[in-house]
């Protein structure tokens, strides 16, 4: 009796599945929600290790997009919210056939309001491609490890920075030991992908002139980025956040004070 082997319709899923802890970070939003994030230009690195080039072994393709009008904003009502949608799917090579994923959507808001002002954002185009791009990535494997939850088991986010070698000092990864003599003379840590106190300063000092408390400033960027306070400002949001408080001071002094 002749068996057939069975496919292993994982195999792809499983080869995607494991994230590089160093390419993650954690987040808390606005009502206690805690979950990880993983770098898009790390999703674009795993899918080009696997099929070779953006738009020789990979790449999407834009189905619909559009602009959807939303509610009134309250600071203008005659100003609605628009959201940018698009909607796209990957598709990559294997085994010398072109393959698609499912179509996933992408969202950002293009015209909104903070409770000060109302804004456009630039960058909402870009914005809803990763976004979509990232939902597409995870439908083949790509992160799965973080949507399925493992990233909340200690034992395994362990396992995996050991593998890595970010559990001892990316010792594993370089395989230099600093002796005593080195270390006093070692670069300093890595940080922990929030901006430098310096940063940190300039912030208090846009917001002390946009007549801003530190708690209202606090509470300022919880609202609108999503950020427990001005000591954990994600050194990626330092930039749109700074630009954001530099709207708030008057017109005649928008200048960031050094």
């Amino acid at each position: 009796m002749t068996t057939t082997k069975k496919p292993n319709n994982l195999e792809l899923w499983d080869s995607f599945m494991e994230t590089n802890p160093k390419y993650t970070k954690s987040f808390t939003r606005a009502g206690g929600f805690k979950g990880t994030a993983i770098d898009p230009m790390y999703i674009n690195m795993r899918l080009t290790e696997k099929f070779g080039p953006n738009g020789e072994g990979w790449g999407w393709e834009i189905i619909d997009e559009n602009y959807i009008d939303g509610t009134p904003l309250k600071l203008d009502p005659s100003v609605k919210t628009v959201i940018h949608k698009i909607c796209l799917r990957i598709w990559y090579k294997r085994n010398g056939e072109k393959c698609v994923t499912g179509p996933q959507f992408g969202l950002t808001t293009f015209i909104g309001e903070t409770s000060k002002y109302i804004y456009t954002d630039e960058e909402h185009a870009k914005k809803s491609v990763t976004d979509a791009v990232g939902k597409c990535a995870v439908s083949i494997g790509v992160g799965a490890d973080v949507h399925l939850g493992l990233f909340d088991d200690n034992k395994y986010l362990k396992g995996l920075k050991e593998k890595y070698g970010e559990a001892n000092g990316d010792k594993e990864k370089t395989g230099y030991t600093p002796d005593k003599k080195t270390m006093s003379k070692a670069p300093p840590a890595k940080d922990n992908g929030f901006i430098q106190p310096s940063n940190v300063d300039m912030l208090k000092r846009v917001a002390k002139k946009a007549a801003l408390t530190e708690s209202e400033l606090d509470s300022y960027l919880k609202e609108n980025f999503k950020i427990n306070g001005v000591g954990e400002v994600p050194v990626d949001k330092f930039s749109e956040a700074l630009n954001d408080l530099k709207r708030l001071q008057p017109e005649e002094d928008n200048t960031i004070p050094f």
